[in-house]
């Protein structure tokens, strides 16, 4: 049985990586939209687990619909749902983005004629209480998703997405027990461990996952940190950073204000670290709205590329592979590697819930969501690769 997931954003897909490449099953993440995925579908060799991470959250409503349209037929084409393999859409344990229209989408596309979803994650406090969504036992229109500046939440009353309450592992697994072939599986992080749970019950041994080429971090020359998230984070004390002697670069304030592009403060980090390991913040509240995070995303990416351009060795037009990179922020994270034409990775570890390891063979990734907290990712020098 294989598993075929489709995320709204590139930090839930590689959350979900991490929980099935756990679990010891052969798991491929791609960037969706790009001239390989109907290869890996095709390929008779296909992962247990195939990832695709879109980047719908972020897009207008109509794109995201159309997006995940022609997906679900890739997907679907010449394949039996609930038979040959099963379609699991991941979504925003807090509700962001376009997650009804995309499900819908799925749907009208599918063998699926309705959908179980379950996007709370009772192992992270965040339950369904009484048709209502707490993080915490706090309402969710009174945590910082209140000032999400594209999907701000204004109230906790979930019931008009029909979710049903849920308030730990045990009430997941009876719903997910009680569904049938035809339900779409829709949700976070807790609702993909209960399906795959199902999923291996009759397995007896499981899949070796496949191991990719090692790189040696320890030689890595180039260490780049990338906080896409608006609020203020001091890392460079931290262990890691030290080891690798990071510099913190704040966006300068023109660069965030539009008064000045993205060259402006390439040129300024060029001049000032050449060949220094940075960790890029922005360090300003957040203003603007949807187009003003897209130019601040538009601009981390367009920075990052010119770095890892003008510090490392290129070998047929493509840079070094020995680059360590951790980005925080999951849009941030989907910007960045598409502008680096990074579209297929190999799952290598997931260090906590949500922090999840990748490599190809140009680097070594880890990508954590904005919304997660760090724990002791940084708290540790090579011993926790």
């Amino acid at each position: 049985m294989k598993i075929i997931v489709i995320a709204d954003d590139i930090t839930g897909a590689a959350e979900i990586a991490g929980i099935a490449n756990s679990a010891g099953l052969k798991t491929k993440l791609v960037m969706a939209g790009n001239d390989i995925t109907g290869g890996l579908l095709c390929d008779k060799h296909l992962n247990d687990v195939v990832i695709f991470a879109t980047d719908t959250r972020q897009m207008p409503e109509q794109d995201a619909v159309n997006e995940i349209e022609k997906l679900t037929s890739l997907c679907v084409g010449g394949r039996k749902c609930g038979k040959d393999f099963i379609l699991f859409k991941k979504t925003d344990s807090a509700l962001r983005g376009h997650i009804m229209e995309e499900c819908n989408a799925i749907i009208r596309n599918s063998f699926y004629n309705k959908v179980l979803l379950l996007p709370q994650n009772p192992s992270k406090g965040r339950i369904v209480r009484g048709g209502k969504y707490y993080i915490n036992n706090v309402p969710l229109n009174e945590t910082l998703f209140a000032n999400d500046p594209e999907f701000p939440t204004k109230t906790a009353d979930v019931r008009g997405y029909g979710i049903t309450d849920a308030e730990n592992e045990g009430d997941i697994i009876k719903l997910v027990e009680a569904a049938d072939k035809k339900t779409l599986f829709a949700g976070g992080a807790d609702l993909f461990k209960v399906v795959i749970g199902n999923v291996l019950k009759n397995v007896e041994t499981l899949p070796t996952v496949a191991k990719s080429d090692s790189i040696d971090l320890a030689d890595l020359p180039k260490f780049l940190m990338v906080c896409g998230s608006t609020q203020s984070t001091n890392v460079v004390e931290k262990p890691l950073c030290r080891q690798y002697d990071v510099v913190e670069c704040n966006m300068p304030e023109d660069v965030f204000l539009g008064k000045a592009g993205s060259e402006a403060w390439l040129s300024e980090l060029l001049s000032k670290y050449p060949q220094r390991n940075l960790a890029l913040t922005i360090n300003y509240p957040s203003q603007g709205g949807r187009d003003f995070a897209i130019r601040l995303r538009k601009t981390m990416a367009e920075v990052v590329k010119g770095l890892l351009q003008d510090n490392t060795v290129t070998q047929a037009g493509k840079v070094s592979p020995r680059i360590f990179i951790i980005i925080e922020g999951g849009a941030t994270a989907f910007e960045i590697l598409s502008t680096l034409g990074w579209n297929t990775f190999n799952v290598e570890k997931e260090h906590f819930p949500g922090v999840v390891e990748l490599s190809n063979h140009d680097a070594r990734i880890i990508l954590k969501p904005g919304s997660y907290p760090w724990k002791g990712l940084l708290d540790n020098e090579m011993d926790f690769i």
